[in-house]
This record gives structure tokens, sequence and C-alpha cells, in this order.
């Protein structure tokens, strides 16, 4: 159904890619099952079930449209993502363990690299 890509920053890094690759097959196993959730079943659905949660700012309102959480309760991680309908696709951008206790600088990481996703794209378009 959607296209799911990694993000990669000017200079050719991907970080969620780096965090992927730094975890155990365990852990690794449960993130690439999750992406083919994300391929292949309704955002909506996978909303219902919260799977998917939007990411909300400090007052409770979604932070920027498209801009999810993609979540595993039994190997606790995240990974931010951007849904970017003009292109038909899931942008992973960055990922954490839930246990991290910097849970607000890991989604503020999100937000930089989202915006710096939004910036190229309209720069290049």
């Amino acid at each position: 159904m959607w296209t799911v890509k990694n993000y990669e920053r000017p200079g050719g890094r991907c970080p969620v890619k780096d965090w992927i690759d730094s975890q155990d097959t365990k852990t690794k196993a449960s993130i690439y099952g999750r992406f083919r959730q994300l391929e292949n079943e309704d955002c909506q659905n996978l909303i219902n079930i919260q799977i998917l949660v939007i990411i909300r700012d400090k007052h409770g309102k979604p932070a920027f449209p498209g801009f999810y959480e993609l979540r595993h309760r039994t190997y606790k991680w995240r990974i931010a993502l951007y849904y970017d309908k003009g292109k038909n696709s899931i942008l992973l951008l960055h990922g954490w363990g839930k246990e991290s206790k910097g849970q607000n600088a890991e989604l503020e990481k999100s937000r930089t690299l989202l915006s710096e996703y939004l910036g190229r794209r309209a720069n290049d378009g």
C-alpha cells in the first residue's frame, strides 16, 4: 500500500537505520514486522490498534499533520515517522528505546529531522 523508506540526511547518514543496526536480532525482527504492517495495512487501522500514534505537542494537539510514532509494546521501542501523502510514502525518521530517560529529547530530534526533510523537499520542488 505504502512505500516505506529511511530518511537520509544531507551527507548520507540515516539515523533510523543506524539505530536499527544497533539492535539485537529479536528487536530487529519486531521492527521489520512492523514495517511489513506499514506497507500492507491501512494506516487508520494501525492508529485504531495503537501501533501508530499521533505525535502531539506539549498542548496535546497534533505536532504536525502526518507525524506519527510507530510502537511495539513488547520490545518497547519507538520510531518517529512522517506519512508523506504527496509521495504516498512513509518516511522513517528516528528510533529509540522506550526505556530511554530522554523521551522528550528523542521526540525533539525527530521534529528536527522532520523539519530538515520538509525544508529540503520545499527547496526541491
